[in-house]
C-alpha cells in the first residue's frame, strides 16, 4: 500500500514557474502593478513560457523582495 506521506521518498515540489496572476499574489501586488514593474524593466525576472505566456521562478520573486528591504 502506497501512502504519501513525510517518509514516502517523494520530495515535495515547488513549481518551475507560476502564472503572473500567481505571482502578483505571492508578492502582495496587483496584476497591473506587476506588469509595469515588468515593463519598466523594475520587477523580478521572468521566463517566456511560450508566445503569450510568462511566466515567474519563485526564487526570482524571492530574490526581487529580499533586494527591496529597506
Amino acid at each position: 500500500m502506497h501512502t504519501d506521506g513525510p517518509n514516502c521518498g517523494h520530495a515535495a515540489r515547488r513549481p518551475a514557474a507560476i502564472s503572473e496572476r500567481e505571482a502578483a499574489r505571492y508578492l502582495g501586488l496587483s496584476e497591473p502593478t506587476l506588469r509595469r514593474h515588468r515593463r519598466d524593466a523594475t520587477g523580478p525576472r521572468y521566463v517566456r513560457l511560450s508566445a503569450g505566456r510568462l511566466g515567474y521562478r519563485l526564487k526570482d520573486l524571492d530574490a526581487w523582495l529580499e533586494s527591496r528591504l529597506a
